[in-house]
């Protein structure tokens, strides 16, 4: 394996896009638009052509070599796109272990790796040879045309209140899906770091970055519920590749939080998706509250896994606590919402 060089990246992304579980999250454009240091291991069969491979971001913190994720980054394992014609699911396997185990040797200098696996076989066994610790992760999608028959009856009478809502309020709804709509992106950051409470965000200007580079691909949809004074009232932001449309985030006014106005949003997101014969992925969330929420829209459960190594005991008891304190703080905050 090998350390692809710039001017090859071009071939890496074409990789992607032919793999069939390539997305959005394996591409150099995720990777860049966060102007994020980050490297490309890949085998190239005899033809020339990647076979398999792992992008990931590199990161010196404090003394320690890092393997983390940019924000909001939902996948990022090794992707494979193999010519191989197997005879039996024995030699699939064993060539499958084969480079994953090979993939982990590369990476196994680094102090803290983090990766999302989304196995071929769902074989997590290499992984736990060397020395990985699995958290169970999900999101939810929907796929079929037909998507509402498959809403909870619960979530199918919070549509219509926020419907009524929005139409009583005069709300407006905006989408904004390029950089010539005139729309001031500064005041949506405001707005987000003003209501958001769950999420870990970047720096203001890394965020304005991100947003503008999408923006700028047309790769990314902003939706926003607005009042007669054009004010914010709440807003998802949603990013496309050529499969599906991601959920990324989303923030509502905190004098809203108990209204119904963010599942006539949803269900205004998931058509745009359907119509334009995309996936709808929710990019999911570990908290129940959450989770319940997601689960109300009818969509298909789809499962991977966090997977940690931390080579360092002071490291790894840091990001144990760490991890505790987080969880128990969006705990509390849920009862805001749910």
């Amino acid at each position: 394996m090998k350390f692809l060089e710039e001017k090859d990246f071009e071939k890496w992304n074409e990789f992607v896009l032919k793999n069939k579980n390539g997305n959005i999250f394996s591409t150099t454009d995720w990777y860049l638009s966060w102007n994020e240091d980050f490297k490309i291991l890949v085998n190239f069969n005899n033809e020339n052509e990647i076979e398999y491979g792992l992008i990931f971001k590199t990161q010196k913190k404090y003394f320690w070599n890092i393997i983390s994720r940019p924000p909001f980054t939902l996948y990022n394992f090794p992707l494979i796109l193999t010519k191989e014609k197997f005879k039996n699911e024995y030699d699939k396997n064993n060539f499958y272990k084969k480079i994953y185990l090979e993939i982990l040797n590369q990476i196994h200098n680094y102090d803290f790796s983090d990766l999302n696996i989304n196995s071929e076989l769902n074989d997590t066994l290499p992984f736990t040879w060397y020395g990985y610790d699995f958290y169970p992760a999900y999101t939810y999608i929907i796929d079929e045309i037909n998507w509402k028959d498959n809403i909870s009856t619960m979530q199918k009478r919070k549509i219509k209140k926020g419907t009524k809502e929005i139409e009583e309020n005069n709300f407006l709804i905006k989408t904004i899906d390029n950089l010539n709509s005139g729309f001031d992106i500064n005041s949506l950051i405001d707005f987000i770091y003003i209501n958001n409470d769950f999420f870990k965000l970047p720096d203001k200007e890394k965020l304005n970055y991100w947003l503008n580079y999408f923006l700028k691909n047309g790769k990314l949809k902003i939706f926003l519920i607005l009042d007669s004074n054009n004010k914010i009232i709440s807003s998802t932001i949603n990013l496309y590749d050529n499969t599906s449309m991601y959920y990324i985030i989303g923030c509502i006014d905190k004098s809203f939080r108990k209204s119904n106005i963010n599942s006539y949003l949803f269900e205004l997101m998931i058509d745009d998706a359907i119509n334009k014969k995309l996936i709808f992925n929710f990019e999911g969330s570990v908290l129940p509250g959450v989770e319940k929420y997601f689960r109300s829209f009818g969509g298909k459960l789809m499962k991977f896994y966090r997977i940690i190594r931390v080579k360092n005991v002071f490291l790894k008891t840091l990001l144990y606590l760490n991890q505790k304190s987080k969880q128990n703080s969006y705990l509390k905050k849920e009862n805001e919402f749910f």
